[in-house]
């Protein structure tokens, strides 16, 4: 029974890595149309409609992230550990895109 316990960590790891690269990947789009000032309105609808689901996805996945970090006693190798990093970098471009903008 415990290999399964294991395999659950593993995938819940995993899954807060990928929801991680996920929300860095959007938020540095929304850099790149910022900057380039792309005007499609279509575009702007969609960016409009997921900001603000991805903006709790990375404060829920930061709060995990944290959580697990702090319980592993931030194991470098652990998929916690390079999400917290990743979210931590979507923090820094989040805000950086705030005040650019």
């Amino acid at each position: 029974m415990k290999p399964s316990l294991n395999l659950k960590k593993t995938t819940n790891s995993k899954l807060v890595l990928l929801g991680a690269i996920i929300c860095l990947i959007y938020f540095i789009l929304l850099v790149i149309l910022s900057i380039y000032k792309v005007d499609i309105i279509i575009l702007g609808v969609l960016i409009e409609l997921f900001t603000i689901p991805f903006i709790l996805l990375l404060l829920f996945l930061t709060f995990i992230s944290i959580k697990n970090n702090i319980k592993n006693r931030f194991n470098i190798k652990s998929n916690y550990f390079f999400s917290f990093l990743l979210l931590g970098l979507s923090i820094i471009i989040l805000t950086i895109a705030t005040i650019y903008d």
